[in-house]
């Protein structure tokens, strides 16, 4: 079952998780996998991960995240989150996740921050 619902704004890539809870490793895998094949068929230049159902995450997806980000570096791609509940904006602030990735208050946010920039490749 997919965790993630995929949609494409001003040449803005989002995927919005789909899960409340992502509790413990197979599901924090589970996110990871969905998010390397996104990333790694991205025509886009910009990723945000949409955060807005999420209320609560198992540390095991906060390295995910980062793995992610890493990712996305690789292949030249901003990686952002938005709409933190503020359980998991608490989470990512204790490992200062802010300082590698940027945090948008909502998508819309995001997407004027981000959009309309580099056209796809």
């Amino acid at each position: 079952m997919s965790t993630l619902n995929i949609s494409v704004v001003d040449n803005v890539r989002i995927a919005t998780l789909t899960d409340a809870k992502i509790m413990g490793e197979d599901a924090s895998l589970e996110v990871a996998r969905e998010l390397s094949q996104v990333i790694g068929n991205m025509k886009e230049r910009c990723l945000v991960l949409n955060l807005h159902k999420v209320t609560f995450m198992a540390s095991a997806m906060i390295g995910k995240l980062v793995l992610a980000r890493s990712q996305c570096k690789a292949r030249e791609i901003n990686f952002s989150l938005c709409s933190l509940n503020e359980n998991v904006a608490e989470a990512i602030g204790l490992v200062r996740l802010e300082t590698i990735v940027d945090l948008f208050e909502d998508e819309d946010c995001a997407i004027k921050k981000l959009g309309g920039g580099k056209p796809p490749l």
